[in-house]
């Protein structure tokens, strides 16, 4: 029994780690995606200016200027997502939370009634397995 409370105490601290890493790669996945969604917006809009003939030629350059700048800083910010992989790790980081979440339901049900043989060797081959799916450090 008291190997389980241990389990169930190791369990529930791997899962904490792992949500944390979770929460921490889904706030840097957001610091690049989020202002890149805005930039391509607003570049949207300035690009739709610069040719529209209500504005005056000289402006529809300066249009056309934003809008190169915009653009160029947007790919910017959209590249060192894609090289950085925040959203990969963000997406295996929660996967291996919630399969600890899991684990550690299992690891409950099992202390309130003990039926299952050879749990404790289960349950550290199911550790081993969600540690190697997430093949990022917490």
């Amino acid at each position: 029994m008291n190997k389980l409370n241990n389990l169930l105490e190791q369990s529930k601290k791997l899962e904490n780690k792992y949500y944390n890493s979770y929460l921490y790669y889904s706030k840097l996945n957001n610091l690049l995606i989020i202002p890149s969604i805005f930039l391509t917006s607003i570049a949207s809009i300035f690009s739709f200016l610069s040719t529209s003939t209500m504005i005056d030629k000289r402006d529809q350059n300066f249009y056309l200027l934003i809008v190169a700048i915009i653009t160029a800083t947007s790919s910017l910010m959209q590249t060192l997502s894609g090289s950085c992989k925040y959203s990969v790790k963000k997406d295996q980081f929660n996967q291996a939370a919630n399969d600890f979440n899991s684990l550690v339901d299992k690891i409950s049900f099992e202390i309130l009634e003990e039926n299952e043989q050879d749990f404790i060797n289960s349950v550290e081959d199911e550790i081993k397995r969600i540690k190697e799916n997430c093949k990022y450090l917490p």
